[in-house]
């Protein structure tokens, strides 16, 4: 369970965790003193740099949300889901994973 709201759990159900994007394509107002300001607080979970390229990645989570209360489930589906035609995301792109529904 991942937090509890009176009676309502809340449940992650994670699809994946990715980079994404690149930090400063995410945040384009972000300047590289800032970044090197607070890497510390964000490595390595929320950012990757690329060993290749030298670009830092923002790396997040691609999850639903299971809220189950007294009388219900409700499944917040925020996933990327499988065999999706998506050439511009690679890591995504025609994608056969099991970790969602095994979740």
């Amino acid at each position: 369970m991942l937090s509890r709201i009176g009676e309502v759990e809340i449940w992650r159900v994670l699809e994946s965790i990715v980079p994404l994007v690149p930090i400063q394509k995410f945040l384009p107002d972000l300047t590289d003193d800032l970044l090197g300001e607070y890497r510390h607080l964000i490595e390595p979970h929320g950012l990757r740099r690329d060993p290749d390229t030298g670009i830092d990645w923002i790396v997040l989570p691609i999850q639903a949300f299971l809220l189950r209360t007294p009388r219900n489930l409700i499944l917040i589906d925020a996933c990327v889901g499988n065999d999706k035609t998506l050439p511009t995301r690679p890591q995504w792109h025609q994608q056969r994973s099991g970790r969602f529904m095994a979740a």
